[in-house]
């Protein structure tokens, strides 16, 4: 069960249905941490845009994990119970 629940769309607020609306266009995706994501479209679409630039990189792929390692080490975690 998913601690934050889904935005449906016609709930979303108009910044938030654009990003969603533009993810789905191109095929991006809009579940698992999207989930918590698309309540600050700024950060949904500077995720994805971080994301696909790393995607779309020339470096090794050892090295493009880099940055998504140090954004989950970073990312604040509620503690196990």
């Amino acid at each position: 069960m998913s601690r934050i629940s889904a935005l449906a769309p016609g709930r979303m607020t108009a910044e938030q249905r654009k990003v969603y609306d533009e993810s789905v266009a191109r095929g991006l995706p809009t579940g698992g941490p999207c989930t918590a994501y698309i309540r600050i479209p700024q950060f949904m679409a500077i995720n994805q845009e971080m994301s696909n630039y790393l995607r779309n990189s020339s470096q090794p792929d050892h090295l493009r994990q880099i940055p998504a390692s140090l954004q989950w080490c970073r990312s604040p975690r509620t503690p196990s119970t």
